[in-house]
């Protein structure tokens, strides 16, 4: 035990030492509604107002307690600070320091964890699991993912202070086994959030997933090679919807691609002028089996705006995202036989771009596929596409006067 008198605004340092075999602590000060104090505490060091590890602050009669359990638990050495705010008078306190409790993340002992987590656990039918997570000032957002797999999946809450329900939360997903929930950076408000995973009925296991942020911003690729150059790639274990944020170019040749290459897993892809939390947001998607992607005309979208796209990936699925400017596989001039050709594969924007230059005297040009059935487009200066060029035709194409012609 702990014990002291602060005066308001004075804090008052001690220290501790967890010894091996320690799998949880909980230290508890208790608060009247005339005089309470805070709890700071931080490995390996005295905390200070802006320099520790947990904290619990509540104001007034509320018990401020720290619940830690492995891994964020270690042996170590630990400074705890006793802070009494100026509103309270003077504090007379003891705070109880508890190693190896039962009942860690129940309602009255919530497990606290940083903002940045990975905690695994298993529910039953009716079963609970609290989380505390302290959002600090000028949070760039917060981003939760809940796996689970059982007989039925768990769900997600996510309240503001105090512990959620089903009936009173800020946020919720249920029964999804791979569920998402973000906070944006407006909505990230400084305080202390409880997280609670519940077991409906039956039985699973689960991850959940706690990360600071939750918009990525994607750099607008130059096109200057088929696979991109400033490409996202992403091979973690978490899945889940992944945000991003993109301010588009006037795109070289007049369109904008879009590519999502999944390397193993499961992903698909959404895409919109504004931003939304839900994939029925967005104004275009691809949501084929493997990879995805789509091509925007220039008349679609207007250079210098922001837009936004979300990833849904299953869990460790392995995936690498560019968008920006289209690549052309150069041909060259056109020869007289075949040796202007590529086989290049198509990419999974699932539209292959080519450039050729025409000689002032031909008279006839000649395009084909060699026996593929795929759809051929052509336009003067800028890349086509459906509804965005000049001719096509299936399979194969010959071009002459008058439009061949300058």
């Amino acid at each position: 035990m702990f014990d002291g008198t602060n005066a308001p605004g004075v804090r008052t340092a001690f220290s501790f030492s967890v010894a091996p075999g320690t799998t949880n602590i909980s230290l508890l000060v208790t608060n009247s509604a005339a005089a309470w104090s805070h709890l700071l505490l931080k490995r390996e060091g005295t905390p200070t107002d802006t320099d520790y590890d947990f904290i619990a602050q509540f104001n007034g009669a509320t018990t401020n307690a720290i619940h830690l359990e492995l891994p964020q638990l270690t042996v170590a050495s630990y400074g705890l600070a006793v802070r009494t705010p100026g509103g309270s008078a003077a504090h007379s306190f003891r705070v109880t320091l508890t190693n190896n409790v039962s009942g860690l993340r129940s309602a009255t002992q919530p497990a606290n964890k940083p903002q940045t987590a990975t905690t695994t656990g298993a529910l039953t039918n009716g079963q609970w699991h609290y989380f505390r997570i302290e959002i600090p000032p000028n949070s760039p957002g917060w981003r939760l993912v809940l796996n689970s797999a059982g007989t039925t999946a768990a769900s997600l809450y996510v309240q503001r202070e105090v512990l959620p329900t089903t009936g009173g939360f800020l946020k919720s997903l249920t029964g999804q086994t791979n569920a998402t929930i973000i906070l944006t950076a407006a909505q990230a408000t400084p305080g202390t959030y409880f997280v609670g995973v519940h077991q409906l009925s039956g039985s699973s296991t689960y991850t959940l997933y706690s990360e600071t942020g939750y918009l990525n911003v994607l750099a607008w690729d130059p096109g200057s090679a088929a696979d991109g150059t400033l490409v996202f790639s992403n091979a973690g274990p978490t899945g889940g919807d992944y945000f991003f944020k993109i301010d588009t170019q006037a795109p070289d040749i007049g369109v904008w691609r879009t590519a999502l290459k999944v390397l193993s897993g499961e992903a698909e892809v959404y895409l919109g002028s504004s931003f939304s939390e839900s994939s029925g947001g967005y104004s275009y998607h691809s949501t084929r089996a493997g990879d995805d992607g789509f091509v925007l005309h220039s008349s679609q979208f207007t250079p210098g705006q922001p837009w936004y796209l979300l990833v849904r990936a299953r869990p460790a699925a392995s995936w690498t995202l560019l968008s920006g400017n289209a690549f052309a596989h150069d041909l060259g001039a056109l020869a007289a036989d075949a040796t202007t050709s590529t086989n290049a594969p198509i990419g999974p924007e699932g539209t292959i771009f080519f450039r050729t230059t025409i000689p002032s005297d031909t008279l006839a040009w000649r395009l084909w596929l060699n026996g593929a059935t795929n759809s051929l487009y052509v336009k003067k200066s800028f890349a086509p596409l459906p509804g965005y060029s000049e001719l096509n035709q299936e399979r194969r194409l010959l071009v002459g006067p008058p439009y061949l012609g300058g």
